[in-house]
């Protein structure tokens, strides 16, 4: 059963709230679902839905890593570790904290990232939305190191070790009045599928209306039936 209008403008309502909590930050609001038994099952159908052309598609394989977590991680919050591979040749190692409150000790520019020679650290609120309930909020910091030919390595100090599945996914990007949007199609490593729709911009109340009425809307009248759970929760899991 898909939501009312006014089941939609509470939603909306709901998920305007937390944004003073993080004004002017990093954000990417997402939405995302299981491709098995929905009525958009892939990028295309989601372009058509949104009535948007792709200006660019890439493939990837990702994995994750079981790791110790450095000695100075936050309170409550968790490491992750995770590679990515573009094409043929190109790889990126990342490192992110993810938690449920505002990392800010130490600051992010006096922050030490884990992995040598990262080129880029940065701060993200990562919005979750879903149909009838309030939009997921996570709090991230995370930083990457990429190279071509080979994979970076983890330092040693994380005793990282695989966890031994890929998942792999492709990514349609397309252009927008309001910036880049991210249209992911993921196989995760126990063949489920999963279609995520994505965009990164400052936080504001009228940034989340945004995304709001011109993603999530068209896509929930669709009948997509979306997920609370992170693409590292289901694309981390082996199982």
């Amino acid at each position: 059963m898909l939501p009312t209008r006014t089941a939609i403008l509470v939603i909306a309502t709901a998920i305007q709230a937390p944004a003073a909590l993080a004004a002017g930050a990093s954000a990417e609001y997402a939405l995302r679902w299981p491709a098995e038994g929905s009525s958009i099952k892939d990028g295309k159908a989601v372009l058509q839905a949104l009535k948007l052309k792709s200006d660019d598609r890439d493939k990837y394989e990702v994995q994750y890593f079981d790791l110790t977590p450095p000695a100075d991680a936050p309170p409550g919050a968790t490491s992750i570790l995770r590679q990515r591979k573009k094409g043929k040749d190109k790889y990126e190692l990342s490192f992110k904290y993810r938690s449920d409150a505002p990392i800010t000790t130490p600051a992010l520019k006096a922050w030490a990232c884990p992995l040598p020679g990262a080129a880029e650290s940065k701060d993200e609120l990562d919005v979750s939305f879903s149909a009838g309930t309030q939009a997921v909020q996570l709090y991230s910091r995370s930083c990457s190191v990429e190279a071509r030919k080979a994979a970076p390595l983890p330092p040693a100090g994380l005793a990282a070790k695989p966890r031994g599945c890929i998942s792999r996914f492709t990514r349609h990007t397309t252009g927008h009045t309001t910036g880049r949007l991210k249209i992911e199609e993921w196989t995760l490593a126990n063949g489920e599928r999963l279609i995520e729709v994505s965009r990164s911009e400052k936080d504001s109340p009228d940034a989340r209306a945004r995304f709001q009425r011109d993603i999530v809307e068209p896509l929930l009248r669709a009948g997509v039936a979306p997920t609370g759970r992170s693409k590292t929760e289901l694309g981390g899991s082996c199982d």
